[in-house]
């Protein structure tokens, strides 16, 4: 089979620039073999590592620089929800770019720019005068949640290229379990950083790292990556690659997907599971600093992404078992949403009863540990429903899931404000988790839809 992909970057060229709106000619990459799928799986693991290190450098430090420039709740919600703004208006594009010029190209060039405006935030923080410096780190957290915002529309995009379906559940499972990695990085390297030398110092590590990702990425993988083949028609691309491997769609037949309510039951999912993991990653930190103000911040920054990362491993690990040995998509993406949801929602409720920083500290990770599980549930689960537009779908749904960025966390702020009770945000964070599993596991598929 790899002898009949070639690389043919000039007929790329060619029909990308011709503008052509044939339904005829599609473009389709390689599929990876085993080596090269662990290569770049290692590779997204490690990407997924920067951007949530980039992302959590803010909550883990929010407590040192809300007191330095004296901001309430309220304002440290804001800070806090600001990058999901910027966070949810690159989807759609991020996905439709990856399915049309390619994902790899994509997701380097998000994460140059993201690395960079990581590593300027503390200057750009410390160089404004008073009345100035929250809304410049609104805006900088803003342009960070727009370039983040092409990653996972981009990730969709390219495992639903190269991956078979038996194995995308694991594949997309390790690849964004890099996100737990980064988190934990950030909670140690940041936490001591912050403790030893000051908050700044932890963006600047950070920004280092994203930009030395790159570096390693392109010398190593991405000018290897583009192995394309012109087919002219998609009856012949059918019957040489297999429907697995989708071409570049011309055009997305969204009114299609807006009719299956399927698909509105990932979109109700996806906010809901998002809407739990938002908060938990947003105000963790703050909950414990405040709570129980002796605990160590590497400690509880650190514990909970270290056990969720085995466990996201094993539930892409049970997906593709469980539809290897003959069970259904359906049941099997219903089956890991509902361990994800009922377990985090179960310990969210129980969150408010606990005294003792060890019994937290148990029950906050476990409930972390079950929202691992999300991503062999719904997230994969676009892959299932549009294959051949997993980018730009992905875009859309995941647009739904920025939405709790700002709205849940800045709200768990407003009510901390106004109720001083962490318990408020616990049990609402708990019902909103429930009621996103009742909702997909009544209407969801696990059956293509378009």
């Amino acid at each position: 089979m790899n002898a009949n992909f070639s690389e043919c970057n000039d007929d790329r060229s060619l029909l990308l620039a011709s503008g052509k709106k044939s339904e005829e000619s599609v473009l389709t990459y390689e599929p990876w073999n085993r080596f090269r799928r662990r290569v770049w799986l290692t590779a997204l693991f490690f990407a997924g590592a920067v951007l949530y290190a980039a992302r959590t450098v803010m909550p883990v430090c929010i407590v040192s620089i809300s007191h330095q420039y004296n901001w309430n709740k309220t304002d440290t919600g804001t800070v806090l929800s600001s990058f999901f703004w910027g966070y949810a208006t690159t989807q759609v594009i991020g996905g439709y770019m990856a399915d049309r010029f390619g994902a790899e190209t994509m997701i380097s060039g998000a994460v140059v720019g993201w690395s960079v405006l990581t590593l300027i935030t503390p200057l750009i923080i410390q160089a404004s005068s008073q009345s100035f410096v929250r809304s410049n780190a609104i805006i900088c957290r803003v342009l960070v949640g727009c370039l983040q915002g092409f990653y996972y529309p981009s990730l969709s995009s390219l495992l639903s290229r190269r991956v078979l379906p038996a194995d995308r559940a694991f594949s997309f499972s390790f690849a964004s379990s890099g996100s737990h990695f980064g988190t934990m990085l950030t909670g140690i390297v940041g936490s001591l950083l912050l403790d030893y030398v000051g908050w700044a110092y932890s963006f600047y590590c950070i920004g280092i790292l994203g930009m030395a990702w790159v570096g390693l990425i392109h010398y190593h993988l991405i000018d290897e990556s583009h192995s394309l083949r012109l087919s002219n028609s998609k009856k012949d691309l059918t019957e040489e690659v297999g429907k697995e491997f989708p071409g570049i769609p011309i055009k997305v037949p969204w009114m299609k997907l807006f009719r299956a309510v399927p698909f509105w039951a990932v979109i109700f999912g996806q906010f809901c599971g998002t809407w739990t993991f938002f908060i938990l990653l947003s105000w963790l930190p703050t909950y414990f600093q405040e709570t129980f103000p002796e605990a160590k911040g590497w400690v509880f920054n650190v514990v909970p992404w270290a056990v969720s990362l085995p466990c996201q491993w094993f539930s892409g690990w049970l997906s593709d078992k469980m539809i290897v040995k003959g069970y259904s998509t359906t049941f099997v993406r219903k089956f890991i949403q509902s361990i994800s949801c009922c377990g985090a929602g179960f310990f969210l409720f129980f969150m408010s009863y606990m005294s003792s920083y060890e019994s937290a500290l148990a029950c906050m990770t476990t409930a972390i540990a079950f929202c691992a599980f999300h991503h062999s549930g719904i997230s994969v689960n676009v892959q299932d429903i549009a294959p051949d537009y997993a980018g730009s779908v992905y875009g859309l749904v995941n647009t739904a899931g920025a939405i709790p960025g700002f709205v849940g966390v800045y709200i768990a702020g407003y009510l901390l404000e106004s109720w001083r009770s962490w318990s408020v945000v616990f049990n609402m964070t708990s019902a909103v988790c429930l009621t996103g599993c009742i909702a997909f596991t009544m209407f969801g598929t696990g059956q293509r839809i378009i």
